[in-house]
């Protein structure tokens, strides 16, 4: 099943394991005083508390083959501030994506979207030697129901890329979808026209 062809975060509370919560920013730029605005755009923003060590992350989000495990049509060509990704389209087409920036290992950003014109960015922060912090973000020019199914879509893999590394049994991805996307819904819920 792929979440992202149909184009994370309970809140934090210090229970066990997995802990999520979020926060968005609204950047606005140069209003002009017709109302027209062309550098109006959203940024939503995910974080994920995982209890693995950062370069144990880093290479679940950026291996190959531990891609697979999280997102399964996803393939990084080069993994180098302007290498590429190869994204398997439902019709067996193959969209392509500059990755904007790489540093190992804590950045990975590329352009996303049907049109390319959206960024996403993988922020990871080590909290402690077994504890880091996988932040989420993407760039988006307008919200729009499809962006509440892609970054959803996101939202779930970084539920599964908390799994992989902490060991824990599979999710149970529809439910996970189904549960987030009502949540992201919500949290766009002010930027969808």
């Amino acid at each position: 099943m792929n979440e992202h062809n149909d184009h994370h975060h309970h809140h934090h509370d210090h229970d066990h394991g997995h802990h999520h919560h979020h926060h968005d920013h609204d950047h606005e730029h140069g209003r002009d005083f017709d109302g027209l605005d062309h550098n109006h755009g959203r940024e939503v923003t995910l974080e994920a508390e995982i209890e693995a060590g950062i370069k144990q992350i880093w290479s679940v989000l950026t291996d190959n083959v531990k891609i697979k495990e999280w997102f399964n049509e996803l393939h990084i060509n080069e993994l180098k501030a302007g290498g590429s990704i190869s994204f398997l389209l439902q019709d067996e087409e193959i969209a392509r994506y500059l990755i904007t920036d790489l540093e190992e290992p804590h950045t990975f950003g590329f352009t996303w979207g049907e049109d390319g014109d959206s960024i996403v960015n993988f922020e990871l922060e080590e909290i402690d030697a077994g504890t880091t912090l996988l932040k989420f973000s993407e760039w988006v020019p307008e919200v729009t129901e499809h962006t509440v199914k892609d970054v959803t879509g996101w939202y779930v893999c970084m539920e599964v890329i908390g799994q992989i590394v902490e060991g824990r049994e599979p999710i149970n991805r529809p439910q996970h979808f189904a549960a987030a996307f009502k949540e992201i819904q919500v949290l766009l819920a002010d930027d969808l026209a």
